[in-house]
């Protein structure tokens, strides 16, 4: 019902795909219904077997592992099975685990990592998504703080997102949609993206999977697959040894690594060109920055395409 050229079906975060009913009303759009805890391994076992056959990279043993988490997610009394070392530190120290591992309860990244440590960049211009005001300010506070610029980091130069989580962990339920609510608000008025995740209420039961935030994760984790494939060319080429067996069975490697660089290059440029937008304001600040997500999104739908291909 809802796949077309584009495999929108695997853009559907797999946290939401493991615990609902997927029922797809448009193109990019689709409502999720929780299923009853302890009964979601059911559907799972069925959406994985034909998963494994319809796309290539959902392997037996990728699929088995999934199936064993669902599995174990279910059955848990502990309340979850993803991400482990949560499960198992004690509760107060499961937001350090968290932004240490940068993997929220449901498994998705919290914040966007510096990738490149010799090109650092401040915190403020890795915000994932529309972030709170309160957030962008202690960021950019702390950053200066310790010593950074609007564009060199600081001794410590934390993201807004990074403080949301933090503040959400702190403050509970009421917290965290008090900020869903900021956030609301403010993104008509700066022109940054508002994934639906984001909305009150209504995330809960509406996803989308076009925009950046529908594109990011399946993006990085098409990047770190780059890096992987030139980080083995280079360290073959570096002991002397031969590259070609590599090639024969990933006949892709080069022209992923290299498109992985530019589209990751292209991705920075732009979200830095849009921090620079919002920072400087003005009345046309929400279209321009409308306009540099809407690039943002189109490097990195294009480049997801283009991965599949070479894979």
């Amino acid at each position: 019902m809802g796949g077309d050229d584009d495999d929108e079906w695997e853009k559907i975060p797999e946290f939401v795909k493991e615990r609902s009913i997927i029922i797809p009303i448009g193109r990019q759009d689709y409502l999720s219904i929780p299923m009853p805890l302890g009964f979601q391994f059911l559907p799972n076992i069925g959406r994985l077997a034909v998963e494994m056959a319809v796309y290539k990279d959902k392997t037996l043993g990728r699929q088995m592992a999934s199936l064993f988490t669902v599995l174990a997610d279910a059955f848990n009394p502990l309340g979850g099975s993803s991400p482990a070392l949560q499960i198992a530190a004690p509760t107060v120290l499961d937001p350090f685990v968290a932004l240490a591992q940068n993997k929220d309860w449901t498994g998705k990244p919290i914040y966007i990592e510096n990738r490149n440590s010799l090109d650092p960049q401040p915190g403020t211009q890795r915000a994932k998504d529309s972030v709170t005001p309160w957030a962008k300010g202690f960021a950019e506070a702390i950053n200066a703080v310790t010593g950074g610029t609007e564009y060199t980091p600081g001794g410590w130069s934390p993201t807004p997102d990074q403080i949301d989580y933090v503040i959400g962990q702190l403050t509970g339920g009421l917290g965290r949609e008090a900020g869903k609510v900021a956030a609301t608000a403010a993104a008509p008025i700066t022109g940054e993206e508002l994934p639906p995740y984001k909305i009150p209420l209504v995330g809960r039961l509406y996803g989308n999977t076009g925009g950046v935030s529908g594109q990011s994760e399946r993006f990085y984790e098409n990047i770190t697959k780059a890096n992987e494939a030139e980080n083995e060319i280079k360290g073959r080429v570096r002991q002397g040894i031969a590259v070609a067996d590599y090639l024969t069975d990933h006949p892709g490697a080069i022209e992923l690594a290299a498109r992985g660089n530019v589209a990751e290059r292209q991705v920075n440029a732009l979200r830095k060109l849009r921090h620079d937008v919002v920072k400087e304001g003005g009345p046309e600040t929400a279209g321009r920055a409308r306009d540099v997500n809407e690039r943002m999104a189109a490097v990195m739908r294009g480049f997801n395409r283009e991965a599949e291909r070479m894979q």
